[in-house]
């Protein structure tokens, strides 16, 4: 721990496991110094340290949170590297219609009046638009903001507001696909590699939980862990969710059936 805290660049992580440190040689377990770091840690981390302890392989427990960490990095890096380059296009777009709204269009007002011709439609729309901006842009630029800064507070504090936003944005096109199926992906990613690693079902799936940021996901990948503590097979639960299709569905049925459920995670994880 010592030679690790040394090649630390994070300040937080490093003032962390330096107290760890000093927790270890005062006596206390890894597992009990790390839950006072939780919400720094995850659960998922204190749980892998806790069945490390329990089952003597520490190391081997570290070096799997490791790989678990560094998939679910990758699986992040993922989207921001697939939408850097159309992200980088829209703006460049937007930087073009702006030009072209405020320097190009009059003139074609000037050539329409010149030549005594009634403006079109879309010419009409695009020079009250240019009108809009330079006149107003600055206050509309800055509603924009305030209006982003409010919701933003809102959202942070309203858990109702949460819930119908990250709802609504499920239905946002390739947005909410991408959006559901990187949650889906690391849900059942975590969930099929604590089970292999020992961890009771319903530790494993409301830990697996705990990495879903989408709130509306996380609200129904809950009901699978309530399902299951009322006497229900995992693919009652995963149906209950109303968050899958019929094929991994009938694949889960199927590992449960034939007793190789997790292989048949391993599968569905691969899937998404």
């Amino acid at each position: 721990l010592e030679e690790a805290l040394n090649g630390a660049a994070d300040p937080m992580i490093k003032a962390i496991f330096t107290e760890i440190l000093s927790d270890i040689e005062s006596g206390q377990s890894l597992t009990l110094s790390a839950k006072k770091y939780v919400r720094q840690l995850g659960t998922l981390s204190i749980s892998m340290f806790e069945l490390g302890e329990q089952t003597g392989t520490l190391s081997d427990s570290i070096k799997r949170l490791a790989d678990i960490i560094q998939e679910i990095y990758d699986n992040r890096m993922k989207p921001k590297k697939a939408t850097r380059y159309p992200t980088f296009i829209i703006m460049a777009m937007a930087v073009a219609f702006t030009i072209v709204i405020i320097y190009v269009v009059p003139q074609f007002e000037d050539l329409f009046r010149s030549a005594k011709l009634e403006l079109p439609f879309p010419t009409r729309f695009l020079l009250w638009l240019e009108n809009a901006l330079v006149s107003y842009g600055p206050y509309i630029l800055g509603g924009a903001i305030g209006l982003a800064g409010i919701f933003s507070k809102m959202y942070k504090k309203s858990e109702k507001l949460r819930l119908k936003t990250d709802k609504a944005l499920l239905k946002i096109y390739i947005v909410g696909e991408d959006t559901y199926v990187a949650m889906t992906g690391r849900f059942i990613y975590i969930f099929d590699v604590l089970t292999k690693a020992g961890i009771p079902i319903i530790d494993a799936l409301r830990t697996a939980n705990e990495i879903v940021d989408n709130v509306y996901m996380n609200k129904q990948f809950a009901k699978i862990a309530e399902a299951i503590e009322e006497g229900k097979t995992l693919h009652q639960g995963f149906v209950e969710t109303e968050l899958f299709e019929s094929m991994p569905l009938q694949m889960l049925k199927a590992g449960e059936q034939s007793g190789s459920i997790g292989a048949m995670l391993e599968k569905i994880s691969k899937l998404f």
